[in-house]
């Protein structure tokens, strides 16, 4: 395995370094050279590693690229304090380091599932009716489900398994509970790796580069390329924050001038951002994948005289496209077999695969963690089997865990 040393400035290095290739953080951001090569151990020498700086994309791209990243992203984010206060550093509550104190461990007790809501926030994955069929369903299955918040972070040590169904982001108290979901032991959906990676569409862009995804044309945008934008492209575009979701910090772009004036906005947030080629379409397909395999599926219409699925005004949802439910049988097979294909690229856990199909090509635009699921939408074919069948993994996987703790002990 190579070395490739990556520093913020090939001029302004404080010591000499040997043993490896050592280049700009730009080169190895924006170089082809550097998305082709494989075998390589990159030591992020970085001036800063903060949340969508150069540095931090160093080390999250270099793990899209399957190279090996030093620090690795998972460690600059443990570099950072949390969101809610730590319930692993509370001996006294139990909670110690990858196990858990609470009775539903002993035999013949229902498991616990946690579910964790904002209330009265929207847009959110599961309205309060869905959220009611969870719990029946967990209840249906020897199961209890409750309902959460970010204020019984202390209580989190009583569950055996926490399902968030809130919007989630880095640097949010979503990500930093499912951390410790995870640290405690607990079943997670979906894990913080699957968060971490799914609310960047840095990282998904490059996955899906290397691994031979079918995606709209693509470019990774910094200040010393946007002239490169629409010889790419062409006219109109679409700009990309990378964390935005719910159709927030996604912009069209119709002319040069609009492009110049709307892109610094966004790289003013993020050191990359995402070019993509417009492809106008009625609706989208959404995917629902767990544990490798397909639950849902749906189209995702376009808001009414808009282009995407919601139209919103000085940041209020004025439209929104319907949701209209299909079989997995009715759905073409190149649309499931993408997005299954693009799914696992990330995990096992729960996700919303997006695609366009025009004609007899299909297009992964992106990977959602916590995906909606909401009443008279997405189970509209499957009804409360949909909510069974997520709650009944949740019990496989808890059931599982004891097993093996048991075979441990």
């Amino acid at each position: 395995m190579s070395n490739l040393f990556v520093v913020s400035d090939l001029c302004d290095r404080p010591f000499e370094i040997t043993g490896g290739l050592v280049v700009s953080e730009d080169a190895y951001l924006s170089d082809p050279e550097y998305r082709r090569c494989r075998g390589f151990k990159v030591f992020n020498l970085s001036s800063s590693y903060a949340y969508q700086s150069r540095g931090y994309y160093v080390s999250l791209l270099a793990e899209a690229r399957g190279h090996s990243p030093v620090p690795d992203i998972n460690a600059i984010e443990n570099m950072r304090p949390p969101a809610v206060q730590s319930i692993l550093l509370d001996r006294s509550a139990g909670a110690g380091h990858g196990h858990r104190n609470h009775a539903c461990e002993s035999p013949g007790k229902r498991p616990r599932l946690a579910i964790l809501i904002t209330p009265d926030q929207a847009p959110y994955p599961s309205s309060n009716t869905a959220i009611r069929k969870f719990i029946d369903a967990a209840d249906a299955i020897d199961m209890d489900a409750e309902i959460i918040t970010q204020a019984d972070v202390h209580r989190l040590h009583h569950y055996d398994g926490l399902f968030i169904r809130d919007t989630t982001h880095i640097h949010h108290y979503t990500y930093d509970m499912a951390r410790q979901a995870v640290l405690a032991g607990m079943v997670v959906i979906d894990d913080p790796d699957s968060i971490l990676r799914c609310t960047n569409k840095v990282y998904l862009a490059e996955i899906f580069s290397r691994h031979g995804i079918p995606a709209p044309r693509t470019m990774l945008v910094h200040p010393g390329n946007l002239a490169d934008i629409v010889p790419a492209l062409g006219l109109p575009c679409v700009l990309k924050r990378p964390d935005g979701a719910f159709s927030v910090g996604v912009i069209k772009v119709r002319t040069e001038e609009e492009l110049y004036a709307k892109a610094p906005a966004l790289l003013d947030h993020s050191a990359l951002v995402i070019a993509q080629e417009y492809l106008p379409t009625e609706f989208d397909w959404r995917v629902g994948v767990l544990e490798r395999r397909a639950i849902f599926a749906c189209k995702y219409h376009m808001a009414a005289g808009h282009w995407q699925i919601i139209k919103y005004r000085k940041d209020v949802v004025t439209c929104e496209g319907a949701a209209e439910a299909c079989s997995i049988g009715e759905v073409p097979d190149m649309v499931i077999s993408s997005a299954l294909q693009a799914a696992n690229l990330i995990g096992d856990g729960l996700y919303g695969v997006d695609l366009k199909q025009i004609g007899n090509r299909v297009y992964v635009i992106e990977i959602n963690d916590n995906p909606n699921i909401d009443a008279g939408s997405e189970d509209g074919i499957l009804k409360d089997a949909l909510y069974r069948d997520v709650m009944g993994v949740f019990r496989k996987r808890i059931e599982a865990g004891k097993v093996a703790m048991h075979e441990r002990a």
